[in-house]
C-alpha cells in the first residue's frame, strides 16, 4: 500500500519509502523480500512496454528508471535493517540447498557429462546468487 501511494518519481518520496521498508523488514524480512520481488516481476512488464513505447508514446522509460531506483532503495535499507541472523539463516539454507543439488548431480545415472555438469551448475549457482538477492 506504501508503495502504491507514494509518488516515486520524487527523490525524496523513494527515500522516505525505502526506509519504511527497511524498518519493516527488522521485523518482517520475508514479506518485505515477498513485495519487493512482486514489484521487480511488474517492473519486468516494463521492458515489454518500452519496447512497444518504440510504437506507442504511452509509456514513460523515466517510469521504469524511478522503479529500479525505489528498488535498488528498498533493498538497500532491508539489508541494513533486517537482522543479520535472519539473513544469515536465509544464506546457508540456499548454499544447504546448491549443496544438495551439486550432490544429486555428481550421483545421477546414467552419468552426465562433464560439460552438461558444469552447464547445470553454472546456471544453479547464478539462481543461488539471484535468490541470495531477493
Amino acid at each position: 500500500m506504501m508503495y502504491k501511494q507514494a509518488d516515486i518519481s520524487v527523490q525524496t518520496n523513494r527515500l522516505r519509502l525505502a526506509k519504511a521498508m527497511g524498518l519493516i523488514a527488522a521485523s518482517h524480512l520475508d514479506t518485505v523480500l515477498d513485495k519487493l520481488k512482486d514489484i521487480l516481476d511488474n517492473v519486468g512488464q516494463g521492458i515489454f512496454q518500452r519496447f512497444l513505447s518504440i510504437f506507442s508514446d504511452s509509456f514513460r522509460a523515466e517510469e521504469s528508471d524511478d522503479v529500479h531506483a525505489a528498488l535498488a532503495l528498498m533493498y538497500g535499507y532491508a539489508a541494513k535493517y533486517a537482522p543479520s541472523t535472519v539473513i544469515e539463516a536465509r544464506i546457508d539454507a540456499l548454499i544447504a540447498l546448491a549443496l544438495s543439488t551439486c550432490t544429486t548431480l555428481v550421483s545421477v545415472e546414467p552419468k552426465l557429462t562433464v560439460e552438461t555438469q558444469n552447464h547445470v551448475m553454472k546456471a544453479m549457482f547464478g539462481s543461488v546468487l539471484c535468490l541470495m538477492i531477493q
